[in-house]
């Protein structure tokens, strides 16, 4: 099931004002340690995933020193959770495979044909990180035939808050690395450095460098869009984003008075973009934005789009809701999804909607309250009562490789076929058969 890490573009916000975050971690009863020992166990490779009686024992431990939370707050705070996941990810493993120094690294990936790939991508880890904090990951995009290590050394390790506490890796685009026309291939290299280091799962920013800069933002909207924090953009020519992009924060750095990716993001959503002058400052005032970003959050309002093809959806994880099937293949899914957490009502409308399922927890809607559900205008649930589930947190852990958002209930219906207006159909005009 994790394979959907390394897949998450095939199967697959910073400053965003409305954005639900997570809530500050004040979570306390008797036994928190031990939850948070057994928690590792789960994600940090004492446990596999394919253990399943391992994983039942555990949960059931999870859940009697849970008993000892007299007030339910653990499963009410989502950040305890992932506090406790992410910190855990690296608690039984070695040291970082590098820290303070430029190196290459292999990464394999599968092609969208299915057949298998390799290249080489250089990285490093922070020399002052502590590989059990996560930490800021970035994922650089360079154009053809450039020398990713020197690229690197010149640039991010050159910086000193980069240098100091983040991990940073940078591969050229290449024929056997197509990112531009397979856009996926990138979620890959995010796979294996969050193998080898210690990543914050909501401070992932991914970066394209000239050329580059239209292949990366495809990858942003089209692959990934749920996974990214930000988007930085170095001179980049042309806008090639969708609306996914309003699920991020971009930074566009460029020369002169106007950029049109800049305007085409401003047009969508003047809140969504930064602009930073180029130039030998410019480096620097990138890594001060991305140092003081809160990272990744989720609007209770938001709209996603995605392509499907007849064997898949293209990017499935949507936030807080996971796309299981169109209602016709080859066409594309988009929605809009509106949690009101006073009211106790969740809103989805889209087209092409086949069967989804809606992943929740009390960020979102105070799940002590019922719960009303609509899709494309039908009730689906009313006033229903949802019961936080601990297995639901860990079933989202392993199949999506996400540690840093977590669900504890989840709704999985077919939705209702969207009825259009009858065109002419208005009120005091008859209708067909009248």
């Amino acid at each position: 099931m994790r394979r959907h890490l390394l897949t998450v573009g095939v199967a697959l916000a910073a400053t965003l004002g409305t954005g639900v975050g997570l809530a500050e971690v004040d979570v306390k009863f008797s036994k928190k340690k031990d939850v948070e020992k057994a928690v590792a166990k789960l994600v940090g490779g004492e446990i596999d995933y394919t253990m399943s009686r391992e994983r039942e024992q555990t949960l059931n431990e999870i859940d009697g020193n849970l008993q000892k939370d007299t007030k339910g707050v653990a499963l009410r705070t989502p950040a305890f959770w992932v506090e406790a996941m992410q910190n855990g990810y690296f608690e039984k493993r070695k040291a970082w495979k590098s820290t303070g120094r430029v190196t290459e690294e292999k990464v394999q990936f599968a092609y969208a044909d299915g057949s298998a790939g390799e290249t080489t991508f250089a990285c490093f880890g922070g020399k002052l990180a502590n590989p059990g904090e996560p930490t800021v990951l970035l994922v650089t995009l360079l154009p053809k035939d450039t020398d990713a290590k020197a690229w690197l050394e010149a640039n991010w390790a050159a910086n000193e808050a980069a240098l100091a506490k983040w991990v940073v890796a940078a591969l050229p685009m290449s024929d056997k690395f197509p990112v531009a026309d397979q856009p996926h291939l990138l979620a890959y290299v995010f796979g294996t450095m969050r193998s080898n280091f210690n990543c914050d799962g909501n401070r992932w920013y991914l970066e394209g460098v000239g050329e580059a800069c239209t292949a990366a933002q495809k990858a942003a909207t089209r692959s990934m869009p749920d996974r990214l924090a930000g988007l930085i953009l170095r001179d980049p020519a042309a806008a090639a984003v969708n609306d996914n992009a309003k699920l991020f924060h971009t930074v566009v750095v460029h020369s002169g008075d106007a950029n049109p990716v800049a305007a085409a993001l401003a047009e969508m959503d003047a809140e969504c973009v930064t602009t930073v002058p180029a130039g030998d400052g410019a480096t620097a005032a990138v890594a001060t934005w991305v140092s003081g970003h809160a990272g990744r959050t989720l609007a209770p309002t938001y709209s996603f789009v995605t392509e499907t093809t007849e064997d898949r959806i293209l990017a499935p994880v949507a936030g807080a809701v996971y796309l299981s099937s169109p209602s016709k293949r080859g066409a594309p899914i988009s929605f809009t999804v509106s949690f009101d957490k006073e009211a106790g009502t969740v809103t989805l409308d889209g087209e092409n909607l086949g069967e989804f399922r809606l992943m929740f927890n009390d960020d979102l809607l105070d799940l002590d309250k019922p719960v009303k559900i609509v899709c494309n205008g039908e009730v689906l649930e009313e006033g229903r009562q949802f019961e936080r589930n601990l297995k639901e947190i860990f079933e989202i852990a392993d199949q999506f490789g996400e540690y840093g958002r977590v669900s504890t209930a989840s709704f999985l219906a077919p939705a209702p076929a969207k009825v259009e207006a009858a065109a002419g159909a208005g009120d005091g005009e008859k209708k067909d058969g009248e």
